[in-house]
C-alpha cells in the first residue's frame, strides 16, 4: 500500500538574496522606480516518488541538492509549484527541529528515539 507519492513535483523558489529583502527596502525601490521581481530559481524538477507501507528510504545528495526542500513538501511545510503529493496517514517533520541523528543505533531507533 502506497503510504506516501509524488506525481511530476516542481518546486520554483525565490533566491536566497531576495529572502533577505524587507518590506521597507521594497517599499523605497517601488517609489524610486527601480523594483524588479524577485528572481526565482527551479529547486525541484519533475519529482516521482512511491514509498510503499513498512518501506525505509533514504534521501542523499550534495549541499543545496533539494534534500531538506523535498522532506518539506512531503511533509507539507511547503506546497509544489506543479505535481501532485498524496501522503496517508501523518508525517512528523523532524526537519525543522534539528534533529541529529546518533550513529552508534539503528535507523528505527533513531526514529524512535527522536520522534518521541
Amino acid at each position: 500500500m502506497e503510504v506516501i507519492r509524488l506525481d511530476s513535483v516542481s518546486l520554483w523558489r525565490r533566491t536566497q538574496e531576495e529572502f533577505s529583502y524587507d518590506l521597507k527596502k521594497t517599499l523605497l525601490s517601488i517609489i524610486e522606480g527601480k523594483y524588479r521581481q524577485p528572481a526565482k530559481k527551479l529547486v525541484l524538477n519533475n519529482i516521482n516518488l512511491v514509498v510503499n507501507k513498512g518501506e525505509k528510504i533514504g534521501i542523499i545528495g550534495a549541499n543545496g541538492s533539494g534534500k531538506s526542500t523535498l522532506l518539506k513538501i512531503i511533509s507539507g511545510i511547503l506546497r509544489p509549484t506543479t505535481g501532485n503529493v498524496r501522503v496517508r496517514g501523518q508525517v512528523a517533520p523532524l526537519i525543522e527541529l534539528g534533529a541529529g541523528f546518533d550513529p552508534d543505533i539503528s535507523v528505527m531507533d533513531n526514529i524512535l528515539l527522536y520522534g518521541v
